[in-house]
């Protein structure tokens, strides 16, 4: 999931991109993840910032399943457009 990069990303606030990295950790966390800031050798979910194409971004929703990862995705929206028209 990508938040920052591209035309696609309606209202993206450069300045704003740490804080929203900051819940979507706790999105992740409070969805039973541990250690989800930064690349981590295991195969859970965790947040990328300024990664190789710049932008946050939840990294290795695949091994989720499918149920989580549409739980995750709706939340993570929700987070996006909370902390962007804010």
């Amino acid at each position: 999931m990508n938040y920052g990069y591209g035309s696609y990303c309606p209202h993206w606030n450069e300045n704003k991109k740490n804080v929203l990295a900051e819940q979507l950790c706790t999105l992740l966390e409070d969805l039973g993840f541990i250690d989800v800031y930064g690349y981590q050798p295991s195969s859970d979910p965790y947040i990328e910032v300024d990664g190789s194409y710049g932008g946050v971004r939840i990294r290795r929703i695949t091994n989720m399943s499918e149920s989580k990862q549409k739980e995750l995705i709706r939340k993570a929206d929700q987070i996006y457009l909370e902390i962007m028209h804010d």
